[in-house]
């Protein structure tokens, strides 16, 4: 005949304590496992968006070249105020500065053309385009604190002189090129190149310690322009 045996109090607390134990190692280890997915998610996120927003910058910059202007001596204008923090106005692609986030730059191919091609000299038509990383910040539903920018190109008015402005921008002749962008460079690195540096933010789940953080990842590139020199 089985009899059965009654379980102690101090089995049961036993096993209950185990049971939470075992509860709170799973907890921890979730919880790490799931920020680091979230940090592996969001670099990725932001290294994308990097490479996407320098792949169409690229081919866009390779088209400038000095127009047949009068005193024209470089492909690209002085950027347009304002100007980021430390910038020297009197230079602000100088390469011992902080850079611009602004860039204006001549060019013979329609770039807000979707079949644009490069016409035979005669039939050219100089072309003025700013390419500006815009000050306006983004709603950012998390509110977390993220700085989230758009890259646009927009064409300007050809001055009658080269140099002059203002360069008034043409209504309806922009287009975004990158979103979700935190913060763009140029600097010059000689008189047919330019280093670029740019930035993406993303919110990032921290693992030492509960809440969350602000990840910022950085590309940077040269570009340097097939300039024709007078």
């Amino acid at each position: 005949m089985n009899v059965l045996r009654a379980t102690s109090l101090l089995e049961v607390l036993l096993a209950t304590s185990l049971l939470l134990v075992v509860g709170l190692v799973t907890g921890i280890l979730y919880r790490n496992t799931l920020g680091t997915i979230q940090f592996t998610v969001s670099r990725s996120d932001t290294k994308q968006i990097l490479r996407q927003a320098l792949a169409r910058l690229s081919p866009l910059l390779k088209t400038a070249y000095i127009p047949s202007l009068a005193g024209a001596n470089t492909c690209y204008e002085t950027p347009l105020a304002p100007y980021p923090s430390g910038v020297d106005p009197a230079d602000p692609l100088s390469p011992s500065g902080s850079g611009t986030n602004s860039f204006l730059f001549y060019t013979p191919v329609d770039l807000l053309n979707v079949n644009a091609v490069l016409l035979p000299v005669a039939d050219q038509q100089i072309h003025l385009f700013e390419i500006r990383l815009q000050e306006a910040v983004d709603p950012e539903p998390s509110g977390a604190g993220l700085i989230l920018r758009s890259l646009v190109v927009q064409e300007r008015t050809v001055p009658a002189r080269f140099g002059l402005s203002p360069f008034a921008l043409l209504s309806g002749r922009s287009r975004v090129l990158a979103r979700h962008l935190s913060d763009l460079r140029f600097s010059r690195v000689s008189t047919i190149g330019l280093q670029l540096r740019i930035e993406a933010q993303a919110v990032q789940r921290t693992l030492t310690a509960r809440g969350q953080g602000i990840m910022t990842n950085r590309l940077e590139g040269k570009i340097f322009f097939p300039v024709l020199c007078q």
